[in-house]
């Protein structure tokens, strides 16, 4: 694709994104931490590369730092998936580029975490007051099993979540470890989840980033797009979102909805209503902190945001004409005040002595040109006299040998009867004798 048709993709079909957190309703009640975290890169205004990822801190009392540890699960994934997309970028074929998911990836995303939790507890380790506050809602028997394994229960205290979503312009790759939901919405509004839900997690049970072997439970989906395929809009949400509803399928039915709001509003309009929504989902149902983040390339359907596009892109052009015009007068001006008339008469001159110059030249090739067309011929016409007059004496030479050759063979002619008459005489006459 080139420059220019990418340019024109990013003026009006631009990749945007939306990316809300809330405090949950019963959060807010207990005066709690909002334990979850999202972020995203997106280097180029409007253009693919976009990274999103957002975790959900564990809300036991044993993980009283968990609000860090999703902040950490983020700054991970974003981090290792950056990194990913600069390797990509050395390679001349991006559109080869197969899952980069393995399992040494998915180690990675583990180790990465730790050693953020390692630096953090170097920077502000664990204090008295946070030990009294888990022996208050824990007891006494949680608090020294910490206290006495710290090294290998570190993690817990920090234990969250992860989802991750990276879109290029080749590929949509979906991370997740724990619960949380990533959903994908065609342009018909058909909602699909890219990544299954693992069936093997019962009620509030979830896979960490603090657990042993956290790497083996990292889930991922790899899928391959041309430049002509149509992208979904992707919702990543926490698991505080899918459990204010009282069934999957009415869950499922928030990606027609937003796709919906967007087109009949604007992209912007819904995401400076998105807070709102959550808060009252929240109040409404789990009481939870939700973290929601959308992923979305405005098009045609979009029709408030397509025709502000189609809007801006006009007058951007309109206002490029303009400046082309006032630079093309500027210059006109500059170039009429730096050449006086007299530098313009002296070029002029220049230019016809020059032009007079190459036509006496040419005027003198012709000629010698021409005279050496006529002395060619002069030869060429001499050159056929002498080898007309060579063949004339070869002819009367050939003449010559030919009648030569003739009163020879009638020499010997005559020789060969005269003896033959002789012969034929003597014989008679022997004959005559008898």
């Amino acid at each position: 694709m080139s420059e220019e048709t990418k340019k024109s993709d990013r003026d009006l079909q631009p990749w945007r994104l939306m990316l809300e957190t809330v405090t949950g309703a019963s959060h807010e009640r207990k005066n709690l931490r909002n334990q979850d975290y999202g972020d995203y890169y997106q280097p180029n205004e409007n253009d693919l590369p976009i990274i999103l990822a957002i975790s959900d801190g564990h809300g036991s009392a044993k993980s009283f730092r968990s609000d860090r540890g999703s902040k950490f699960a983020v700054e991970t994934a974003i981090e290792l998936l950056t990194g990913l997309v600069a390797q990509e970028s050395d390679q001349e074929n991006t559109s080869a580029v197969k899952n980069p998911v393995n399992d040494e990836f998915r180690q990675n995303i583990v180790s990465t975490w730790k050693k953020k939790v390692d630096d953090d507890l170097k920077n502000k380790d664990f204090t008295l007051e946070e030990w009294d506050k888990l022996e208050k809602e824990e007891g006494e028997k949680v608090r020294k099993s910490l206290e006495d394994n710290k090294e290998e229960r570190k993690y817990v205290v920090y234990g969250a979540t992860l989802l991750a979503v990276l879109v290029t312009e080749d590929y949509n790759l979906y991370l997740q470890l724990g619960d949380g939901d990533i959903l994908t919405v065609d342009t018909g509004g058909n909602t699909t989840r890219p990544i299954a839900k693992d069936e093997n997690l019962i009620a509030n049970e979830t896979y960490s980033l603090c657990m042993k072997d956290a790497w083996k439970y990292i889930d991922n989906h790899f899928v391959r797009y041309t430049q002509e395929s149509k992208r979904p809009m992707i919702i990543v949400s926490t698991d505080g979102y899918a459990n204010s509803f009282d069934s999957e399928e009415k869950f499922i039915k928030i990606g027609k909805d937003y796709l919906d709001m967007i087109r009949q509003q604007t992209f912007d309009e819904v995401a400076s209503q998105l807070k709102g929504f959550l808060e009252q989902t929240s109040q409404a149902g789990s009481g939870d902190d939700i973290t929601f983040g959308l992923i979305k390339q405005i098009d045609y359907k979009d029709k408030a945001d397509y025709d502000k596009l189609c809007w801006q892109l006009a007058k951007k052009v309109f206002k490029e004409s303009k400046k082309s015009n006032a630079e093309l007068q500027q210059i006109k001006e500059q170039l009429q005040e730096s050449v006086k008339k007299d530098d313009i008469q002296l070029l002029v001159n220049l230019l016809n002595q020059t032009t007079e110059t190459y036509s006496n030249q040419i005027e003198t090739l012709v000629t010698d040109y021409s005279n050496l067309l006529q002395d060619l011929q002069k030869s060429f016409i001499e050159l056929l006299e002498l080898q007309s007059k060579k063949l004339e004496d070869i002819e009367k030479l050939l003449q010559n040998l030919t009648a030569q050759k003739s009163q020879e063979l009638n020499s010997t002619k005559k020789k060969k009867v005269t003896e033959v008459t002789k012969i034929e005489r003597t014989v008679v006459s022997e004959i005559k004798k008898k």
